[in-house]
């Protein structure tokens, strides 16, 4: 290899170090970013869709057979409990987000009862249609609350 080689060899290894290097100082920055009412809507959701699915499930659960309501408990429990792991890592971006990632982990709580009765077959107050209903409308509130955020 003669000379030329060996420094077109070198600027392009230090050329590609340069840019491992600013995608690496790029993608912490945008990490580093706190988050906004986008990343806060996505978990919202997820908790007002499980709290209806589980307001559904209690009009039909007598129709349906005993094993399918403890499956059903169970893949909502899952559900529920990842959502509110997300919560968990938010950083939201303001005072108002961050009260609301507050409320979020409150209803989730809320919802791990009412799901792990109905895996286990109970048939506790936590899932009876009045928490619920109560719980997916707070939610539903919570959303508008968001929606206000997000145009200031």
């Amino acid at each position: 290899m003669n000379a030329t080689e060996q420094r077109r060899a070198w600027r392009q290894a230090l050329l590609s170090v340069l840019v491992f290097s600013g995608s690496a100082v790029v993608f912490a920055a945008i990490r580093a970013q706190p988050d906004g009412a986008d990343e806060v809507k996505i978990p919202l959701a997820a908790l007002r869709s499980s709290a209806g699915e589980l307001l559904l499930w209690r009009g039909v659960r007598p129709s349906l057979p005993a094993v399918f309501n403890s499956a059903f408990g169970k893949q909502q429990l899952t559900s529920i409990v990842s959502t509110r792991d997300n919560i968990e890592k938010l950083r939201p971006e303001n005072r108002t987000l961050g009260m609301l990632r507050s409320e979020l982990r409150e209803h989730s709580a809320a919802l791990v009862d009412a799901a792990g009765a109905i895996a286990h077959g109970s048939t506790a107050s936590s899932a009876a249609p009045g928490p619920l209903l109560g719980l997916q409308q707070r939610l539903q509130r919570a959303e508008a609350s968001l929606a206000n955020v997000r145009s200031q």
